[in-house]
């Protein structure tokens, strides 16, 4: 249940892509910090995109999008107090497979063939499972990992995105 748009060129599809992200007050990735948004940060560069219509900044540690508040579920869910305290230690390794598991018994897709070779269609959805379940990490339960955010939000007087991005010592402080 899913729409596949099909562009013509790079640079169509990341200006529209650029245009969504924009229309959501927040964006949830997993690992966009490290990856998927400083990939498409500079692919828009190279592509000459202006400035003004990219809404990603790229700082050395971490990304940030216009108007949106941005989630990084693999920072959050890497952080030893929220492995250990928050989700009794159900997972150890932090990938994407091992989280969604643990938390969701939900599993990524297995691939049979390098991503390359994949078809369209297979590429779509396997992108579309991953970005499922990174997004139900956010809203399992009755929406704790948003909850546990904002609680801890609340007790550290620290903004959305130094919670999700920072181990305790650093809340502690």
């Amino acid at each position: 249940d899913i729409d596949i748009i099909f562009f013509d060129d790079e640079r169509s599809l990341i200006l529209e892509t650029f245009k969504l992200m924009q229309e959501y007050p927040m964006i949830v990735t997993f690992n966009g910090d490290n990856f998927d948004l400083p990939y498409l940060y500079n692919r828009a560069r190279k592509l000459r995109i202006e400035a003004s219509d990219n809404p990603i900044t790229v700082r050395r540690d971490y990304c940030m999008i216009r108007n949106s508040i941005h989630f990084d579920a693999y920072r959050f869910f890497n952080q030893a107090a929220i492995k250990i305290y928050a989700f009794s230690a159900q997972y150890s390794e932090s990938s994407l497979d091992a989280i969604s598991s643990a938390l969701l018994e939900e599993h990524k897709i297995e691939l049979d063939k390098v991503i390359g070779d994949l078809t369209c269609y297979e590429l779509a959805w396997y992108n579309f499972w991953d970005s499922k379940i990174t997004l139900q990490l956010t809203t399992f339960n009755d929406n704790v990992t948003i909850r546990l955010i904002i609680l801890l939000m609340r007790l550290t007087d620290m903004p959305f995105e130094d919670i999700t991005r920072h181990a305790v010592s650093t809340w502690v402080r």
